[in-house]
């Protein structure tokens, strides 16, 4: 009975120690597939596909392994710029790029620039922070310069124009965001914070009698909104009507991006302080609630955020790369020796990777059928 019990003891002990284990988070750098640790922004695809804009061109990764896509590759037609700074995806699948050079369109085959006019009707390059797609099917492009844009004419003639209205006299755009009611929320480059109704009026909300540089934006289900600023915390609006307040728990933060959770959790990702999570029904803050035994993630940049489908949690941070905290009901999914033969016949791309201690993210993807030609670019043919 004694020994019994000290092997049910290690063994709970053993399940325990694993279980930690698997909740440790994963980084992915230029050593382990990513293009670049100066990652900008990470999205996940409507197929489950995470994308990662870096300063040396695109990351996509399929639950295994990352496929690089960059200038240098012969494969990549069309694609005129590796400094990405964001990717989204439009109603019809097709992926959208914000560059240093202006708007790029992957239609699963090739990459398509688009013709960008100035309100002078002149052909232009320009640089774009952000891409928002509404939920009307509209296309949003903030920019640096040339203010807001959006796509126009027939798709396959790939023209963005500016956006008329009150609008156009912002030039210089940082963040953009749609709330539930279809206002549309503008960050501009000197951190002020604008509202567009949908009658086109244009108010601004932020700074209002202070001194605070709203540096990013969020809206939740609720049509709650957030703003980041730098240095000053993160402000929050109920309903996006009431006057904008402090959240006084995350403090005086210097504030580089937020992202709003389904479950309505606040991720802040800081300028140099890493991640705080943020539980507005309890107020409780968490200073980086996760952990990782290859990167200090208590410091550093985090430029962007994102839960994926999983439940799992992705963020980039510049200089260091793109980090993946799994959540508790889906860790990181080893799959053992008997079912690596299937895998290999299911396997939608050619190659796996695996993490530091010998696992895998858990695959969230429709496998390929077997026979199936992989796509010459080994990622994701949309259409």
């Amino acid at each position: 009975m004694r020994n019994l019990r000290q092997t049910l003891l290690f063994l709970i002990l053993l399940l325990t120690s694993a279980i930690a284990e698997a909740q440790t988070g994963k980084l992915y750098n230029t050593e382990n597939g990513l293009s670049s640790s100066f990652a900008n922004q990470v999205f996940q695809d409507s197929r489950g596909f995470i994308w990662v804009a870096t300063r040396n061109g695109l990351s996509v990764f399929d639950g295994y392994h990352f496929v690089m896509i960059n200038r240098d590759n012969s494969s990549s037609r069309g694609f005129d710029s590796n400094y990405i700074n964001k990717v989204e995806q439009d109603h019809q699948g097709n992926i959208l790029l914000g560059s240093n050079k202006g708007l790029l369109n992957f239609d699963g085959q090739q990459f398509h620039a688009y013709k960008i006019y100035n309100d002078q009707h002149k052909l232009v390059k320009t640089y774009v922070n952000d891409i928002v797609v509404r939920r009307n099917g509209q296309v949003l492009i903030g920019t640096s310069g040339y203010g807001i844009l959006q796509t126009s004419g027939k798709a396959e003639d790939y023209v963005c124009r500016p956006v008329k209205g009150a609008v156009s006299k912002l030039k210089y755009i940082r963040r953009m965001a749609e709330d539930r009611l279809g206002r549309v929320w503008i960050n501009t480059e000197d951190g002020r914070l604008l509202c567009q109704d949908r009658q086109g009026r244009l108010t601004q909300r932020l700074p209002m009698g202070g001194k605070q540089s709203v540096s990013s934006i969020a809206c939740d289900a609720q049509g709650n909104v957030y703003a980041g600023t730098t240095g000053d915390g993160v402000y929050f609006s109920r309903g996006g009507v009431m006057p904008f307040t402090q959240v006084s728990a995350l403090g005086k933060l210097s504030v580089s991006c937020v992202f709003v959770a389904p479950s309505g959790k606040v991720y802040v990702g800081s300028d140099g302080y890493g991640l705080y999570s943020y539980q507005p029904a309890t107020g409780l803050v968490v200073n980086n609630p996760f952990y990782s035994n290859r990167i200090d993630l208590t410091t550093g940049k985090v430029n962007s955020i994102i839960q994926d489908r999983q439940g799992n949690v992705w963020m980039t941070m510049l200089q260091k790369g793109l980090y993946m905290q799994p959540a508790l009901a889906f860790d990181f999914g080893y799959i053992g020796q008997s079912h690596r033969r299937q895998l290999r016949h299911a396997c939608t791309l050619r190659r796996r990777r695996h993490d530091v201690g010998g696992n895998r993210p858990r695959r969230t993807l429709p496998p390929r059928r077997h026979g199936q030609a992989t796509p010459a670019l080994y990622f994701p043919q949309y259409h």
